[in-house]
């Protein structure tokens, strides 16, 4: 399977990028709501063949591979922490700096169960995260 994504990202010059995940958690004794980042958003990006209308073959290997992965560092990321692989099979991206190429993503979020600010096991999931997404080929952007 690993030669499989690894010449799949090759492919489809796969890429990521990490982001802030918020949640707002609303106090109602002062009626105002409060942003509190709660994790981190994984994008990974891909082109998308221009011949295929559906998600092809080649998204859902993707997505079993970022689910493996997730499998495999789950073990070491707490009970506090919870990590999710995210399909957004009829989204498209057009990548404004590669002329609008066409491009499908899948996320994986990284979340502090409970409405409790990102701490130490999020920020090492990610760190664990990143540093299998390095070993696939996968640039972060």
């Amino acid at each position: 399977m690993s030669d499989n994504i690894n010449e799949l990202i090759k492919q489809h010059d796969a890429f990521y990028q990490v982001l802030p995940y918020y949640i707002l958690q609303e106090e109602r004794t002062h009626r105002t709501t409060k942003r509190i980042q709660a994790g981190f958003d994984i994008d990974v990006y891909g082109i998308k063949p221009s011949h295929e209308q559906h998600p092809g073959r080649d998204y859902v290997l993707g997505y079993v591979a970022l689910e493996k992965l997730v499998e495999r560092i789950l073990p070491h990321t707490g009970e506090s922490c919870s990590v999710e692989v995210i399909p957004f099979p009829s989204t498209l991206v057009f990548d404004t700096k590669r002329q609008f190429q066409e491009e499908g993503m899948l996320r994986i979020r990284i979340t502090h169960k409970g409405l409790q600010p990102a701490g130490k096991p999020e920020e090492q999931a990610l760190k664990e995260i990143k540093e299998r997404l390095h070993d696939l080929g996968l640039s972060q952007r």
